[in-house]
């Protein structure tokens, strides 16, 4: 988790230097974070990762302990891109909003981030999934 999280922050840096860069280096557009969303039947992983815990051989648990980081890991940052959108609905600053990110993250509450997540996959809270579905 901690080496996508780097990933993703060195892929933030690099897009914004070179897209600072002077000469003819044009980067494709790339949606706002906060409009991300995983595709809804991942949802299938996490809820296999999960049912590998019943399951009572020592070797289908690690694969369920294994899925289910990569699955926890792939709804926090949906958490956090819906936690962006509001952030940014209200008009928080960018820097800000990287403070409030951070200082969630590094807390237990980084849990509720994952929970609504997931939940986002139902309630579509920002509404993404209509704009994809009409266009």
């Amino acid at each position: 988790a901690s080496s996508t999280a780097q990933a993703a922050f060195c892929y933030g840096m690099a897009r914004e230097a070179l897209t600072r860069w002077p000469g003819d280096s044009a980067l494709p557009a790339q949606a706002p974070l906060a409009l991300w969303h995983a595709p809804d039947s991942w949802v299938w992983g996490l809820i296999t990762a999960l049912a590998c815990f019943a399951v009572p051989n020592d070797l289908v648990k690690i694969a369920g302990w294994n899925l289910a980081i990569l699955f926890v890991t792939l709804y926090l940052a949906q958490g956090i891109a819906l936690l962006d959108y509001y952030l940014g609905k209200a008009r928080i600053r960018p820097a800000l909003r990287f403070l409030i990110h951070s200082l969630i993250l590094v807390m237990p509450s980084v849990v509720f981030v994952i929970a609504f997540g997931i939940v986002d996959i139902w309630a579509d809270f920002r509404k993404v999934r209509d704009h994809e579905h009409k266009t």
